[in-house]
């Protein structure tokens, strides 16, 4: 199993990865480059916009929200589990870019204008399911979900920080901590939340998102599937909020300690804004 990055989908931007995590790139925003050539990898990561990850040749994921590299470290001997050897690495730590750039970055991706002639049909695929994720994250980005009468995030960079948030309070509570665990709606500061609110919260986040999700694999089928430009050019890429019938939010039981699957399962949904 074989890990690289690509930047900016550029065949010239590619470099091997001794092993990635998700979770622990969410965490840290570092990359392990297999490779000692500072200069190189210096240009590459200078003022990119997107960062793709591949495990052997499929594509798992997409960021958008770097920019820039922090700092780039030399680590010598260290050992890379794809081929069994020892070798000489690049430690990678990444930028954010601001919220305004991502969205810019976002929006240039959904309307970028492409001569549709020039490209192969498999060129033409990539390019419509590239459109097609993009469009679903800038729907979502705009989208929020109403509990305890205020609305939250269900962007991709939300459910990021929440499950990161949530897997620190769990770390460090199993630790023998008091913590308090936080949470913010949109554009207010963070407060207070149970457990038991936290992933009320985050089921009603996950029920939101999932049709959305769901269409855009349906989008992506019809995508790959296709024999003929022609058949592509009929694909229609829209993302439109799906009206949803609201019901009570489940209570959690007083004196429960723990959050159980059980829980998870009673969650209903509450209603869904869109952000102006």
């Amino acid at each position: 199993m074989v890990y690289t990055v690509k930047l900016d989908s550029s065949d010239d931007k590619v470099f091997n990865l001794m092993q990635f995590n998700s979770m622990t790139f969410d965490m840290e925003c570092k990359l392990v480059v297999c490779t000692d050539d500072l200069k190189t990898v210096k240009s590459a990561f200078t003022n990119f916009k997107t960062l793709d990850i591949y495990r052997d040749d499929a594509q798992i994921a997409t960021y958008t929200c770097f920019n820039n590299y922090k700092e780039i470290s030399l680590q010598q001997g260290l050992y890379n589990n794809t081929n069994g050897e020892w070798e000489d690495a690049l430690i990678v730590s990444l930028t954010r870019a601001n919220i305004v750039e991502q969205v810019q970055r976002l929006d240039e991706k959904v309307n970028q204008v492409v001569d549709i002639n020039t490209l192969t049909l498999d060129e033409y695929k990539n390019y419509l399911q590239e459109k097609n994720k993009a469009a679903l994250a800038e729907f979502l980005a705009s989208q929020s979900v109403e509990f305890n009468g205020k609305p939250y995030g269900v962007s991709e960079e939300d459910q990021n920080e929440m499950a990161l948030n949530f897997m620190q309070y769990q770390a460090l509570t199993t630790a023998g901590q008091q913590v308090t665990l936080e949470w913010h709606s949109k554009k207010s500061a963070c407060e207070t939340f149970t457990a038991e609110e936290f992933v009320q919260l985050t089921a009603m986040i996950k029920a939101f998102i999932y049709p959305y999700f769901q269409q855009m694999n349906v989008t992506k089928a019809q995508i790959f599937s296709s024999t003929s430009k022609e058949e592509l050019d009929k694909i229609e890429i829209k993302y439109e909020v799906i009206p949803v019938q609201s019901t009570e939010p489940t209570t959690p039981s007083e004196g429960t300690d723990s959050v159980t699957t059980d829980k998870i399962d009673e969650i209903g949904k509450d209603s869904v804004t869109t952000e102006e």
